[in-house]
């Protein structure tokens, strides 16, 4: 993902984040006794810290599961941005053993380029 990421210099990233997200939610999805959970990264580009990423994934008393994921990314060359991204999404789970897909309401700017 960084390595994409940081191929994105030039022009658009990849949709990637919700296969990152999907991986991590259906590690935590076997816990029981937690109804909420958040886990934070950081991004890096090139060894320098250029962002960060925060997943709450929170299991629902109706039989679903929901992620919500924030992103954002700021990549700089001697002080100057020079390339931005930031996403913003939910993600809707049934908790059941297959877990199925729902739903899913998302927006990202990639570099100025907005995607609903």
């Amino acid at each position: 993902m960084l390595s994409r990421l940081a191929q994105c210099i030039s022009g658009p990233c990849p949709y990637i984040l919700p296969w990152v997200t999907l991986g991590a939610m259906l590690l935590s999805a076997g816990s029981a006794t937690a109804q909420t959970e958040v886990r934070d990264f950081e991004i890096t580009v090139d060894g320098a810290r250029s962002g960060h990423y925060r997943m709450t994934i929170e299991r629902r008393n109706d039989g679903t599961i929901t992620m919500a994921g924030q992103a954002a990314v700021a990549v700089k060359k001697l002080l100057i941005t020079v390339y931005r991204y930031a996403y913003s999404g939910t993600e809707v789970w049934q908790d059941s053993q297959d877990g199925r897909f729902l739903a899913l309401n998302s927006t990202s700017n990639d570099n100025g380029t907005k995607f609903d």
